[in-house]
């Protein structure tokens, strides 16, 4: 079972670890190499698409909760229904 805000959680504490990373990955003369620097852009790039996809689940939670106030009926459900589809992150 899944809970409201647990994806963007996730992707915030990950694309911190990201963020951490690509830090130590340029410090030092060790921060000078290719490798190095190849992982640093490697890093930034996970980080900027954790970032979006924190983006992403939040615009889809708040969506859904928009649909859950809907006044009760089809139109409500049917509502309810796209918005899990539609946001849905595989």
């Amino acid at each position: 079972m899944s809970s409201p805000g647990g994806g963007s959680v996730c992707a915030l504490i990950t694309a911190f670890a990201a963020a951490l990373t690509a830090m130590i990955a340029s410090l030092g003369k060790a921060g000078q190499s290719l490798d190095a620097k190849s992982r640093v852009e490697q890093a930034q790039a996970l980080r900027m698409t954790l970032l979006n996809d924190m983006q992403r689940d939040s615009d889809s939670f708040a969506a859904f909760v928009a649909a859950r106030c809907m006044p009760g009926g089809e139109a409500r459900d049917l509502a309810i229904e796209e918005q899990r589809g539609k946001h849905a992150i595989p």
